[in-house]
């Protein structure tokens, strides 16, 4: 009767490690990204953000 909780525990545990990177990933550029649209407001146009993705924030942020 233990074996399957554990093997839901573990799978619980690893997806909500999977969550977390894939949280990660995004709000990481999603910061990078606005940090850099805040200099640009702020009229600082000589600063560069080097683009690895291409998805769709990496369009948002090709684009700047």
């Amino acid at each position: 009767m233990t074996t399957p909780l554990a093997v839901v525990v573990v799978s619980l545990v690893i997806r909500l490690f999977a969550a977390y990177l894939v949280t990660r990933q995004i709000t990481v550029l999603l910061h990078e990204t606005m940090v850099m649209v805040k200099r640009i407001a702020g009229g600082d146009l000589t600063d560069t953000i080097r683009v690895n993705r291409h998805d769709e924030l990496g369009q948002v942020q090709s684009s700047i």
